[in-house]
């Protein structure tokens, strides 16, 4: 645990230092990754949602 009591533990990784806009493209794609092989019938009615809102 750290000084403030949280269970953070601060460390220099990669992650840590790459941009907030690659995090957020690197989370879309594992998101739509996922979606597409856990079920594609999930994910084109999500798509028809998309279109339609």
């Amino acid at each position: 645990m750290s000084r403030t009591g949280s269970l953070y533990i601060d460390k220099d990784t990669v992650f840590h230092n790459i941009d907030g806009s690659i995090k957020l493209l690197l989370w879309i794609c594992w998101t739509a990754f996922i979606f597409m092989f856990m079920d594609i019938r999930i994910f084109i009615f999500m798509t028809l949602i998309a279109f339609l809102c």
